[in-house]
């Protein structure tokens, strides 16, 4: 094959040398010329070719990291929910106890009200008045339930007498002696007890003298400007 070739190159040479003015001729020699080169001419060597160079593994630090990263981030994350739920926690029990204050406190108010209404509903027997604040006439009524008439009632007592009446009454024995007895000066009314012993007689009728009291200040109308105190009828 290759006595061919040379043969062949031969050839060519020749034609080349004698068709060197023909320019067909020279494209026909340049070709027999390329066909003549040995095959291995026309193959590069594989010592020509370099080396491939050999890659060693690289770590990946960017891998590395971003797991680093995602682990910090989650830890972070575990923290945060954690405080949040501590909070809502705090604020669930805070509410639960006001809660539970309301509620007493609310039942509280109740059972005031309930006994302030049962102690406003039950009889009054006071006897504890004044002229004037909450004790006074407008409240009289209130104080004791014998003295209701206070507040419904359209007459004054005592009751100014202005214009008398000539009647015929049963005698009245008086069987009054010196005696001992006691004063008090409530503020409205000064009460003088006095001791047993003194008694007046009424037709077939006995009374006793417990105890007279002087008004002060003076509760008749006709009389506040005129006297500071007036004596009311005796209790017998």
């Amino acid at each position: 094959m290759r006595n061919l070739i040379a043969m062949f190159a031969c050839s060519c040479v020749v034609l080349g040398a004698g068709a060197a003015n023909d320019p067909a001729a020279a494209a026909a020699a340049k070709l027999a010329a390329s066909v003549s080169r040995p095959a291995s001419a026309m193959v590069p060597s594989k010592k020509d070719e370099p080396a491939p160079k050999k890659v060693e593994p690289v770590a990946d630090k960017s891998s590395a990291s971003e797991e680093d990263a995602e682990v910090e981030l989650s830890a972070k994350i575990a923290q945060r929910l954690a405080a949040l739920r501590e909070r809502q926690q705090a604020r669930a029990t805070a509410a639960a106890r006001a809660k539970k204050f309301a509620d007493a406190k609310r039942r509280q108010d109740e059972q005031a009200a309930a006994a302030a209404a049962a102690i406003a509903a039950a009889p009054k027997h006071g006897t504890v008045w004044s002229y004037e604040g909450e004790l006074g006439p407008a409240n009289w009524s209130k104080i004791n339930v014998d003295w209701a008439k206070c507040g419904t009632g359209n007459r004054q007592s005592p009751i100014d007498l202005r214009d008398g009446i000539k009647v015929n009454l049963e005698q009245i024995s008086f069987d009054y002696h010196p005696s001992s007895f006691s004063e008090v000066n409530n503020g409205h009314t000064i009460e003088v007890t006095v001791g047993s012993g003194n008694f007046i007689t009424v037709g077939n009728t006995v009374y006793e003298l417990q105890q007279f009291h002087f008004h002060r200040p003076s509760t008749p109308e006709a009389f506040a400007d005129l006297f500071r105190a007036h004596v009311p009828q005796p209790r017998r």
